[in-house]
């Protein structure tokens, strides 16, 4: 049986594997948000472990019977500056500022230190257009509230699952024919509906399926299909909530595309560095979605789809695609920019001249951008 200590020591070890910049105490204005979505939810309000992480993302767990929720600052950090990129009209130089700190966090929680150093140099060569004036800042502060309000309900709406919450057989239904409409959507002269069953069924089975009925019929066992149920529930209820607190679903709607599309660069970045970016003989190519992308960019789709069928909100599905092809694109250029492996190559080799944390810690500290945290 654990004992209390042995639960601190595994709550402590897991803020330590997200390499905190700092522990944090509690922010009253998040304990309101996470007591009406419990309230919504029917469910007791999870402890709550507030952190600064380069992990960048909210996790709910129940451990010896206890819920908890990780309420992670550094996710919001990272979404006001994309949101005043965006504000700003997504300039070049400040997306590549912007992926020059995320491809760094991403260094460092995978301790590839001298690589991250390279990227926490450029970083620092750039300046941001609005580093002396935030663009539009209360719709900024009105953004982050509501990613805030949605990101919190839809990590709850896991939790809530996990505690025996079922999700309803007509959403399921309601799933199955989206991703239908979508396939369908998509389809034309350019891009024949075969290709998009043999995309689709690759994501879901890894394997083709030869017509859409052999597709309809295996796609409830999938666990790509499970995993993605539940997100979009999750997300589902997460709109829901937020559309129901707030007076502004137009703006709310837009705000929550903008985190979705964070979200998916984020994924691309993730994906890029895990199929070996800086050790390429030749300069990346940015190629098809991997499986992560694909599924991010399927969920974006879905839960436009459920916005509108389910009267959240009038928007229309195509007012978010401009911003995802805005800030894709230009992470595309990016990418193909980052030197080959021949020219990290002397960098990988480079001893640094101090222990390890010393390094981790002063790098957090170029990364901080205090004037959004």
């Amino acid at each position: 049986m654990r004992t209390k200590n042995d639960i601190n020591e595994i709550l402590d070890l897991k803020l330590e594997n997200r390499v905190c910049r700092k522990k944090i105490d509690a922010i009253p204005v998040i304990m309101e948000i996470i007591q009406d979505c419990c309230d919504y939810l029917q469910m007791p309000i999870p402890k709550v472990l507030f952190c600064e992480s380069l992990s960048k993302d909210f996790q709910s767990f129940i451990l010896r019977g206890q819920s908890y929720f990780i309420y992670d600052a550094c996710l919001l950090e990272a979404m006001s500056i994309f949101t005043t990129c965006a504000l700003a009209g997504f300039l070049d130089t400040d997306m590549e500022k912007l992926f020059m700190k995320l491809i760094a966090e991403e260094l460092i929680v995978s301790r590839d230190l001298s690589y991250a150093l390279y990227f926490v140099g450029h970083y620092h060569r750039k300046q941001y257009s609005f580093e002396n004036r935030v663009p539009a800042f209360e719709k900024c502060n009105q953004y982050l509230s509501f990613q805030n309000y949605f990101l919190i309900s839809h990590e709850l709406t896991h939790l809530s699952l996990m505690q025996g919450r079922i999700i309803p057989p007509s959403f399921k239904e309601f799933i199955i024919n989206t991703i239908c409409s979508l396939m369908e959507r998509y389809s034309g002269e350019d891009r024949p509906f075969g290709n998009n069953l043999h995309d689709y069924s690759m994501y879901f089975f890894q394997k083709n399926q030869d017509t859409m009925d052999d597709f309809l019929n295996a796609l409830p066992d999938s666990i790509h299909f499970q995993h993605l149920l539940e997100e979009s529930y999750c997300d589902y209820i997460g709109l829901k909530i937020l559309v129901e607190n707030y007076a502004l679903p137009g703006v709310a709607m837009n705000a929550i595309f903008s985190a979705l599309n964070f979200l998916i660069d984020i994924e691309v970045i993730r994906d890029e560095l895990r199929n070996g970016l800086l050790k390429r003989d030749t300069p990346t190519v940015f190629g098809e979605a991997s499986i992560t992308t694909f599924f991010s960019m399927l969920r974006m789709g879905i839960a436009s789809y459920v916005s509108h069928v389910s009267n959240l909100t009038n928007v229309m599905i195509q007012d978010y695609e401009i911003q995802w092809e805005s800030s894709t694109d230009r992470l595309a250029d990016f990418l193909k920019q980052v030197p080959d492996g021949k020219s990290f190559a002397k960098i990988a080799d480079i001893e640094l001249p101090v222990d390890e944390k010393s390094v981790v810690s002063y790098l957090i500290r170029q990364l901080y951008y205090s004037s959004v945290s």
